[in-house]
């Protein structure tokens, strides 16, 4: 329950922020909602940064697909390799975080108990 309480209280901060930059990251777009929803995100709010960051995704597609017309395969290769690389990043922060939260403490020296106390 720590760590739920922790995420909230981090979303509860920075949680504009984050469906702001979620909006702008394929895969998370789908799933920043779902905090949002968790935390009561204020309506108003979450529609504003979730439609900032929409329109800033959708605005920078344009403008790349305008601007790269004619070498769309090659653009098309480097974006799935730093959709990738995102992965990538993502899932050992992942895994970084599941060992950290998991590994075993490290176990602690046995005290000796004082005999003389009854």
């Amino acid at each position: 329950m720590r760590d739920v309480d922790r995420a909230k209280d981090w979303f509860e901060r920075r949680g504009k922020f984050a469906v702001l930059v979620g909006r702008l990251m394929p895969g998370i777009r789908t799933l920043v909602s779902l905090p949002a929803g968790f935390t009561r995100m204020p309506w108003p709010a979450f529609i504003a940064y979730s439609l900032t960051g929409t329109l800033v995704w959708t605005a920078a597609l344009v403008y790349a697909g305008v601007a790269l017309q004619q070498n769309f395969a090659v653009v098309g290769k480097y974006i799935n390799t730093a959709t990738n690389i995102m992965f990538a990043v993502l899932g050992a922060m992942l895994v970084w975080r599941y060992v950290k939260c998991w590994r075993p403490n490290t176990p602690r020296q046995h005290q000796p108990q004082d005999q003389h106390a009854n």
